[in-house]
């Protein structure tokens, strides 16, 4: 079985024929409902498990129902993410942190409570995928500090 926490995906990766047990995890609002009647149509399984991944309870809670579902998490694709534009100088603290619980506290969260699952459900061991950014290792053309701090946590994780 394949279970990843990513709403965007390669689409040769998550086929329906891969593997008869596939369940996706979707942790978007705006894309949910079109890729799981994709998924669907194609002839998959999946389920839709919504949560604040900013919250330890929530990020508890949607790990403890896959397992509970469908027996074991395989694989975790952190890929959520936000952007809040503003240099230092004028970001505002709430937006800093808003995005810093978003892009980054969220694979620490998602990765505690999934990786223990993995450890005693897996089989052949579990994989884990965090998606980073360019915006991590190099200055952009926009002003989003707030962003590229998250991406370069991401990567150094």
């Amino acid at each position: 079985m394949v279970r990843s926490l990513a709403p965007a995906r390669p689409p040769s990766f998550f086929t329906p024929d891969r593997e008869p047990g596939f369940c996706w995890l979707i942790s978007t609002r705006r894309t949910w409902a079109k890729n799981l009647s994709h998924h669907r149509k194609g002839g998959g399984t999946a389920s839709i498990f919504m949560a604040d991944v900013t919250q330890s309870d929530q990020c508890q809670a949607m790990a403890d129902e896959v397992v509970s579902r469908y027996g074991s998490i395989d694989i975790l694709s952190n890929n959520v993410g936000i952007g809040s534009a503003g240099t230092v100088l004028d970001a505002e603290e709430s937006e800093w942190d808003r995005v810093l619980d978003v892009n980054l506290k969220s694979m620490f969260l998602t990765s505690k409570f999934v990786i223990p699952r993995m450890i005693e459900t897996c089989t052949l061991g579990g994989l884990i995928i965090n998606i980073a950014s360019i915006d991590g290792m190099r200055a952009n053309w926009w002003p989003n500090i707030s962003y590229a701090v998250s991406k370069a946590g991401a990567i150094a994780a």
